[in-house]
């Protein structure tokens, strides 16, 4: 997929201002990004890079200078607006602010000697046969050093000026590991002191904006886990609420309103929920171990250690289960079965420290 041979049968299918579009991430490796690059270098003249993950990219590779043609025909689509708004809490609007840089080849350029993958050379499979521990950071870093304001404005934003409220917010909602988040928040503060209050004052009243507009069960969802995150816990459990009289059996929704309960102390309603989550979704292990936890605090011991039995069983190794679930086996003076989760703790985090004190006390006591 990734040869000159192929680049070349895609190149020669390609309509005048066609465009091809691969992907890579962290997996390739540094080495196999340039290789990649250098390869799509002999074939494609012009190449854009696009951010989906903070290890995702996506690269779009054409004979002519690239340009954004359909974007007011996108974001008029009310079909795909909804559908976006509803299943992924993204907003056509911004998907422009996904290109990153519109030309990669440069990060190629600065290395001396980089071979091209093809069919006979394929030089990207032996390289990635050789990779232990993929990174994209100097690919990431090259982006960023490269990144102007400017520079996307005159290439990728020529009907609209460039909005830094709608590019933070982009990535936001697809960079987990907050580098790029965090560039463009600097970006702008600079200019703006108070620009990531002004920012989080920007998330919620679009979320809130497009959950009134489309009123379904997934636009409330999406604006909820907003409220939540910038810590409007409340609110955010009433828009849940809101979600849920749409559609029932939204698990998600049922998993983080029992969360939420859970972090009121309100014990009893989060078993309700993650009850109900595990009855739409019998496989969902942190509806079970929460189930435990909850169980646990309403001093309901034996039904948390089935719980915590339940999410085992789906995953043996999960965070604190089977501590908890031997500390629920002490309530219960079940100091044999209480060791054995103890053990199970420690096989999996043998520096639990919680869990070497309890195992020590219950050898003490044998003595």
């Amino acid at each position: 997929m990734y040869t000159r041979d192929f680049f070349r049968d895609v190149q020669s299918r390609l309509s005048p201002n066609g465009i091809y579009t691969t992907w890579l991430d962290y997996r390739v490796g540094e080495a196999g990004v340039q290789i990649i690059l250098k390869t799509m270098e002999s074939v494609f003249d012009y190449c854009w890079v696009s951010l989906m993950k903070s290890q995702y990219f996506l690269l779009h590779g054409s004979n002519e200078p690239i340009q954004i043609r359909q974007q007011s025909a996108l974001e008029s689509h009310t079909k795909l607006r909804r559908f976006f708004a509803s299943e992924h809490g993204r907003f056509p609007k911004v998907f422009k602010y996904a290109i990153m840089n519109t030309n990669p080849y440069g990060f190629v350029d600065t290395v001396k000697s980089v071979p091209i993958n093809s069919l006979d050379s394929p030089v990207l499979e032996f390289e990635m046969a050789r990779l232990r521990d993929g990174s994209l950071s100097e690919f990431q870093q090259y982006i960023l050093d490269n990144y102007t304001v400017a520079r996307m404005d005159s290439a990728v934003f020529r009907d609209e000026p460039f909005d830094p409220f709608s590019a933070a917010g982009y990535h936001k909602r697809v960079d987990k590991s907050g580098k790029f988040t965090d560039f463009f928040m600097n970006l702008w503060a600079k200019d703006t002191p108070d620009f990531r209050g002004d920012f989080r004052e920007y998330m919620l009243q679009k979320y809130k904006q497009v959950a009134d507009s489309f009123t379904t069960a997934g636009t409330y969802y999406h604006y909820a886990r907003w409220l939540e995150y910038y810590d409007e816990q409340n609110q955010a459990i009433d828009v849940y609420e809101t979600a849920l009289q749409l559609a029932p059996d939204l698990v998600d929704a049922h998993y983080r309103l029992g969360k939420l309960y859970y972090e009121f102390r309100e014990y009893q309603k989060a078993t309700e929920q993650f009850a109900v989550t595990v009855k739409i979704d019998s496989l969902h292990a942190k509806a079970m171990y929460h189930l435990g936890r909850s169980w646990y605090r309403l001093g309901e011991y034996e039904t948390a250690v089935n719980w915590f039995k339940e999410c085992l069983e789906q995953n043996p190794r999960f965070d604190n289960a089977n501590r908890y679930a031997g500390q629920a086996s002490l309530f219960l003076r079940h100091p044999e079965q209480a060791e054995r989760f103890f053990r199970s703790e420690l096989t999996f985090d043998p520096n639990d420290g919680a869990a070497k004190r309890h195992l020590d006390n219950i050898r003490r006591k044998d003595k």
